[in-house]
Parts: structure tokens; C-alpha cells; sequence
């Protein structure tokens, strides 16, 4: 009951006093061209809502412009464009005084701008509109003053919106994650806790292997992940506000958790605690530089993070280097399900079994991602991936894995050989039997 409730009271939080997507900053830099956000509207109702407040100089005026993702991939990869180059190459353009400008282009567009004076700050405040209908599109927004010789001298909030329900903060990849994250943080936290009924009867049997502790330590980092997703969505649906360290933490607990998955099921189809007590050096070796490059690959990930380019197209990068991977660990468990399915006849039904559900869930990530990037594109292909990932996939593998170590059908179908605490008597009786052969050659 507590395990259903307590995503139920984190959803009703997240539908209480929705905003939008709120930014704010102070830009003083000396640079002339800065990106700010990107959002995604899918319907007439998006809009932006911007206050600024900036410095009058002799130049007019801070202006905020606007890119499709084509336009926006020239200018940021372009490191020889200038400012005014660059606003050439906008969809539309918002300029910050007090008389709106209404330009014709291949989208509608409709802005609106109020500005006042205040002369003994010499500066000057604007409020507005600004309201962009464009389907299934990332647009990219960056702050400029190409006419300033100091360059842009600028404080800003924006607040993103998009149409009129309850979702309206949420940019059009992000529409129905947070249905999506209750059932699938509701999901996982039911097999956790069926994880844990399990851990206690496997101990009752002296049972409780070395698999199964590592199983729950991959299954306990996806639940602290989630969690912190969760967290990170509260704050975000009530006010708008963003947290990226809760972001940043539960994407390295995710992939701590399914790394720590992927060997344990490499582990498994090699034979580890099923046919034999250890693993080879060579095995250790794969999987050591396996994890390493993960990390490395996590490191890079974040490094770039604070860049939209690197966001958008080096991300997505490091995204390709986890599917490349993701498939090399999938050779390798099926090579390690060759060796066992050949030398060990008689457990043919566990590995047929257990290499179907195990390969499904190794291959369903990389192929959905090479279909979607075919099939789809933009926001739309985004949200379909997330829909499917997040929730069934996880679902698949770590309540798969969870029924075949059932503890009433230890050593039955998932086939270990001897109870855990035999084990070590097992292994003081060959110690004692191996004293008493070395005396009695020693008086021979």
C-alpha cells in the first residue's frame, strides 16, 4: 500500500500551482552573441514570456533571436560567423524597445514589447510576448547586441509555457514524463520490495548468493535514481525552476545501475555461481575496461553539458558510444552462453530461456534508438524513446531476472549447485582432507 501511495503523493505535488520553464541570469561578459534555452512548443498556445533589464548605451538595443535547429547547428559550429551574421541566419528576432517589430517568415510570429526608462539608473526595463507556433521543433534562443562595442550588459527571466493544461511547463519531448515516471518509479519500487522478500527467504535457506547481492545493489541505484528524478520534477511542474546536480546524480546512479546489470548478466551467462566459483582473468579484464569506459564516457558527457552544441550533437555522441558498447557486452554474453550451453547439457532450458529475455533486453535500446533516428525526428522521436525506455524496459529486465532467482525454485531454475553455507564446510573438509594426505606422506 505505502509503495503505491507514495508515487500517487509525489504526482498530486507535481500537478499543484504549474508554472513554466523559468530562466534567469545577468550576462556581462563582453560578448555580443550568447545562447540562452531551448524549448519545444507544440501548438498555437506556446509562448515566452521575457523580462529584461539592461544598461542604456548609445547603441540600440538587446535583441533576442530565435533558431530552428538547421540554423541554429550553423551558427554554433561556425566560429568565423560574426554577430550580425548570425542574427542573419534567425527565424525571428525580438527587439528590446518599446515599439514592436512584426516580421514575415515561413512561421507565425506575433511578439509583444513594453519598456520604461528609468533615468537615474540609466537603464531600461522591457516586458512581453512572444508566441511561436511550430510543431515537433526544438527552437534555440540566444541573447545579442551586435551595436555594443562592450557587448551584452543584461539581466533576464524567461518563462517558457506550452499550451494550457497542467503539462504546460514541459517542453514537447518532455509531454507525459511525469505519468510516465509515477508508473514507472510506482514499478520499480513493487520489484524492490519484492527484492527484498526475496533476499530474506534466500537468507532463511542460507541461500543468499553473490548474484543476487549484486542484483540488488543494481536494482537499489535505479531506485535512488528515480527518486531523484522525482525530486527534480517537483520543483520544476510548481515553479518551473530547474535543478541539474539531481539530474546530473540520478543519470550516474542509472548508469551505475545498469552497468552493474550488463556484468552481472555477462557474469551469469559465463557460469559464475552456477557452474563455477570464479571467473577467468581474461573475463575480469573485459568487464573492468567495460565499466571504465562507461565512466569515461559519463565524464565526457558531462563535461559538455554547459554547452547547448555539446548538448544537442556531442551528447548525442556519447549516447552512440553507450548503444556501441551496450552491444559488444551483448557479444559477450552471448559467447558466454555458447561456452555454458555446450559444456553444461543439462541446464540447455535455463540458458534458452534465460539468453531470450537477457538478449531482448540487451538489443531493444540500440535498435529502438537506430528505428526512431529513421523513422522520426525531433521532439516527437525523443518522447517515444523515453515512453519506451524508462518503464517496460526496466520492467523486462530486473522482474525477469527476479523470477528466475524465485527462492522456492533455487536450484531448480536458477541452478546453484550447493546452499550457501555448504560452500565453506565443503571447503574446511577438503582443507582438513588435504593435512592429513601431506602427515601420512611426510612419515611414508
Amino acid at each position: 500500500m505505502r509503495q503505491s501511495t507514495f508515487p500517487c503523493i509525489l504526482l498530486f505535488l507535481m500537478l499543484c500551482c504549474t508554472s513554466g520553464k523559468y530562466l534567469s541570469g545577468n550576462i556581462k561578459n563582453g560578448q555580443s552573441w550568447v545562447f540562452v534555452s531551448e524549448f519545444s512548443f507544440v501548438d498555437d498556445q506556446g509562448k515566452l514570456e521575457y523580462k529584461v533589464e539592461y544598461s542604456v548605451t548609445g547603441e540600440c538595443c538587446p535583441s533576442l533571436a530565435y533558431y530552428s535547429h538547421d540554423s541554429y547547428k550553423t551558427v554554433s559550429t561556425n566560429n568565423d560567423m560574426d554577430c550580425q551574421s548570425k542574427l542573419s541566419r534567425a527565424q525571428g528576432i525580438v527587439k528590446f524597445q518599446s515599439t514592436p517589430t512584426n516580421d514575415s517568415s515561413n512561421i507565425s510570429e506575433n511578439y509583444s514589447s513594453q519598456c520604461f526608462h528609468i533615468i537615474d539608473k540609466n537603464l531600461q526595463k522591457c516586458s512581453g510576448i512572444l508566441r511561436v507556433y511550430s510543431p515537433d521543433q526544438w527552437w534555440f534562443f540566444a541573447l545579442s547586441h551586435c551595436n555594443s562595442s562592450q557587448g551584452l550588459d543584461i539581466s533576464y527571466e524567461f518563462t517558457f509555457t506550452n499550451s494550457d493544461n497542467w503539462e504546460e511547463h514541459l517542453s514537447g519531448e518532455e509531454m507525459h514524463s511525469v505519468e510516465n515516471l509515477a508508473v514507472s518509479f510506482g514499478s520499480i519500487l513493487v520489484l524492490f520490495g519484492i527484492g527484498l522478500l526475496f533476499a530474506r527467504r534466500l537468507l532463511q535457506l542460507d541461500k543468499l548468493h553473490k548474484a543476487f547481492k549484486v542484483f540488488m545493489a543494481s536494482l537499489s541505484c535505479e531506485v535512488i535514481a528515480q527518486l531523484l528524478i522525482c525530486i527534480f520534477y517537483i520543483p520544476y511542474v510548481r515553479g518551473g525552476i530547474q535543478i541539474p546536480y539531481l539530474t546530473n546524480a540520478a543519470e550516474l546512479l542509472h548508469l551505475t545501475s545498469q552497468v552493474t546489470f550488463i556484468l552481472l548478466l555477462i557474469l551469469l551467462a559465463h557460469g559464475w555461481t552456477m557452474t563455477k566459483a570464479r571467473i577467468s582473468r581474461d573475463l575480469a579484464k573485459f568487464c573492468s575496461l567495460l565499466a571504465f569506459t562507461y565512466g569515461c564516457l559519463f565524464a565526457y558527457k558531462q563535461a559538455f553539458s554547459d554547452h547547448l552544441i555539446a548538448h544537442f550533437f556531442l551528447e548525442g555522441l556519447a549516447d552512440k558510444g553507450y548503444q556501441f558498447l551496450r552491444i559488444i557486452a551483448w557479444v559477450c554474453f552471448a559467447f558466454g552462453l555458447y561456452l555454458s550451453f555446450r559444456n553444461h547439457s543439462d541446464k540447455k532450458i535455463f540458458y534458452l530461456y534465460f539468453g531470450a529475455l537477457c538478449s531482448v533486453w540487451f538489443l531493444f535500446e540500440p535498435l529502438s534508438t537506430l528505428a526512431f533516428s529513421f523513422l522520426l525526428s525531433g521532439p516527437s522521436s525523443m518522447k517515444i524513446m523515453r515512453l519506451f525506455r524508462s518503464t517496460w524496459l526496466d520492467m523486462l529486465g530486473f522482474g525477469g531476472i527476479l523470477r528466475l532467482m524465485l527462492p522456492s525454485m533455487v536450484d531448480v531454475v536458477f541452478p546453484h549447485r550447493v546452499p550457501v553455507n555448504e560452500v565453506d564446510t565443503v571447503q574446511v573438509q577438503d582443507w582438513n582432507n588435504f593435512q592429513q594426505t601431506e602427515h601420512l606422506n611426510y612419515h611414508f
